[in-house]
């Protein structure tokens, strides 16, 4: 499993994808993604996450990106993300990529988290799948509201 840091604040727009004791780093070209749901998402449906005393009512779209099926699990009220699933198929076969988000909220609290870890001071050539992009590009919509 990958853990991914990302910085598209500031001059460098840049991502860092860690696995094990890697470290890739490439270029953020991809412009961020519109606030809650892309257009021509087709809706999959509404259910509820959590106990009957606390429910949480969400809606499931899905859409594709870039030749990426997504599929964006958001709060009714707010669209806040819940769950974001990349996957399709690669030259090296079947892919698939999900991001939860948890403790949402508005604002950045902590800028440092963007900085990339120590391990990323030297950095293999190897660039990422463009499928992580996608990823960052949904979380950087939540911290800027």
């Amino acid at each position: 499993m990958a853990t991914m840091h990302a910085n598209r604040f500031g001059p460098k727009h840049m991502q860092y994808v860690i696995n094990g004791n890697t470290c890739t780093k490439s270029p953020l070209t991809d412009a961020m993604t519109p606030n809650c749901i892309p257009d021509g998402a087709k809706y999959w449906g509404g259910f509820y996450i959590g106990g009957p005393d606390t429910p949480l009512p969400c809606h499931r779209w899905l859409y594709m990106s870039k030749g990426t099926n997504v599929s964006l699990t958001v709060t009714q009220q707010d669209c806040y993300p819940v769950l974001e699933t990349e996957y399709g198929n690669t030259p090296r076969g079947g892919q698939m990529a999900s991001i939860a988000f948890t403790s949402v909220r508005p604002g950045i609290q902590d800028p440092t988290v963007f900085n990339p870890p120590s391990i990323c001071n030297k950095v293999s050539k190897e660039h990422p799948h463009h499928q992580l992009q996608g990823l960052h590009r949904r979380a950087m919509n939540i911290l800027r509201r």
